[in-house]
């Protein structure tokens, strides 16, 4: 099942894209052709507490992938969140992070393996961005302000992107036990 939120109408979209455009860490990524990532390779290990954290070698990444938890996006985390638990009430929202496409930018096809649930947000998106494609056919042009919920497990990707400049903020939820 695929579900489509409109968050325009908080203002939200607004921070997310301020705080985009000062970001310091941006990474190539191997799904993001010929666009920047605040996502970088790494892994779960567990932490001294015995949670599993997100560790990486690419310095200040690690923010990267807890984009969301950064105070200025809090009440948009805490959104994203509510449409989170109104598409599976046992989701829990994890991990976050953005990606900015150019004309030209592209993602590969790939799922979200080990992810309850996925997401993809829109704070920025020109016209004739390129839309979101699932592996069951559904195709959706992103807005601004626009989030997506689908399974971690649904194959998606993107076409070439034709408009200057795309901003994905993707999440993945793990379930509430």
């Amino acid at each position: 099942m695929i579900s489509i939120f409109d968050l325009k109408h908080t203002n939200l979209h607004i921070d997310c894209h301020n705080v985009i455009k000062n970001y310091q860490y941006l990474n190539d990524h191997d799904l993001v052709r010929n666009g920047k990532s605040s996502h970088a390779e790494g892994w779960y290990e567990p932490n001294s507490n015995g949670d599993m954290v997100w560790k990486t070698a690419v310095e200040g990444s690690e923010i990267g992938v807890h984009f969301l938890d950064q105070p200025q996006l809090i009440d948009l985390r805490y959104a994203i969140q509510e449409c989170c638990i109104i598409y599976n009430n046992r989701a829990q929202l994890d991990i976050s992070w953005f990606n900015i496409m150019g004309k030209g930018s592209y993602i590969k096809a790939h799922s979200h393996k080990g992810a309850f649930v996925s997401g993809a947000y829109y704070p920025y998106v020109e016209e004739n961005s390129c839309p979101l494609i699932f592996e069951n056919g559904v195709s959706i042009a992103p807005q601004i302000g626009m989030l997506i919920l689908f399974p971690g497990m649904l194959e998606h990707k993107t076409m070439p992107n034709q408009s200057e400049k795309r901003i994905t903020v993707s999440i993945n939820c793990n379930p509430i036990m």
